[in-house]
């Protein structure tokens, strides 16, 4: 009887076959224990920036600014940036002084309003090592005007460019114009009696002046007198709005006061002899001040 012939059998050992997956597991629990996290060589250095500016400065002054760039060798430069409608614009730029970071910067407020402040340093490599931008928080300065009295007078017009107006009668400049007192007048202006002075012999004549302003003068204060006969009916102007009129009977002083100048281009000032109360001439005298932006030339 024949028989098969037997396989041959494997000697037991307790291993346990090798499978592809298993292959691939062990791989990377491999990799894991022997590649560790890497700090990579070119991460950038984060650095502070700071930013101090006055609250408040005149227009047409120096603003002062200061602060510190963090982890930047000196000489790093600093970008000081102004805020406009259309986005930041860089106004200057510095370089620190020191090695910790120390800067200084100076601008001039050349318009009234509010300055929005910042300062900005740029992303950039140092030997080797690369330093991360910086930006500062925003300051705001409050930027004023200073006003100063100048005198209504065309000899010393202060910046305020005189005109004089129609030519027969006309005011002319008078310094000093006897026997009339204003004591307030003399107060703010330091001046005792320079004014204008016009000369009306018909009924209905008009005489006048004007200054520009260019919208720098807020606010003042005419004194007007009509000296012999009749009314003179004064009137100011600005930008061709009546601003006040009054009548002025003989003999007598009025104050005019000018309370809103603000944004005003043009000023004029006139007098018209309305009524002649029997007399054959009268004289009309305007003296005062305005308070403008004294940087007005």
């Amino acid at each position: 009887m024949n028989r098969s012939p037997s396989r041959p059998r494997l000697a037991s050992t307790g291993a346990v076959p090798t499978r592809p997956a298993a292959i691939v597991v062990a791989l990377l629990l491999a990799l894991a224990v022997v590649v560790l996290p890497q700090t990579r060589s070119d991460a950038a250095t984060a650095r502070s920036l700071s930013l101090t500016a006055p609250a408040r400065v005149a227009k047409g002054g120096t603003l002062a600014l200061t602060g510190r760039l963090t982890r930047s060798p000196k000489g790093t430069r600093v970008a000081i940036q102004r805020r406009l409608p259309s986005g930041w614009r860089t106004v200057t730029t510095v370089a620190t002084r020191t090695a910790s970071g120390e800067y200084r910067a100076r601008i001039r407020a050349a318009s009234a309003g509010t300055l929005t402040l910042r300062a900005v340093a740029a992303r950039e490599r140092v030997d080797g090592a690369t330093l991360a931008a910086a930006t500062s928080p925003t300051r705001r300065v409050t930027v004023y005007v200073v006003y100063a009295v100048r005198e209504i007078d065309p000899t010393e017009d202060g910046g305020l460019n005189p005109t004089d107006g129609s030519s027969e009668p006309t005011f002319s400049a008078q310094d000093p114009i006897y026997s009339w007192d204003t004591p307030e007048h003399e107060d703010v202006t330091g001046n005792c009696c320079s004014g204008f002075r016009a000369q009306f012999t018909s009924v209905g004549t008009e005489a006048w002046f004007s200054y520009t302003l260019r919208g720098a003068c807020r606010s003042g204060r005419l004194w007007v007198r009509n000296v012999n006969r009749g009314t003179v009916t004064f009137d100011v102007q600005g930008d061709g709005e009546v601003l006040t009129s009054r009548a002025v009977g003989a003999d007598n002083t009025l104050v005019l006061d000018l309370a809103d100048l603000a944004g005003v281009g043009s000023l004029r000032i006139g007098g018209v002899w309305t009524s002649a109360g029997g007399g054959s001439s009268t004289f009309a005298y305007v003296r005062g001040y305005l308070d403008c932006d004294a940087t007005l030339r």
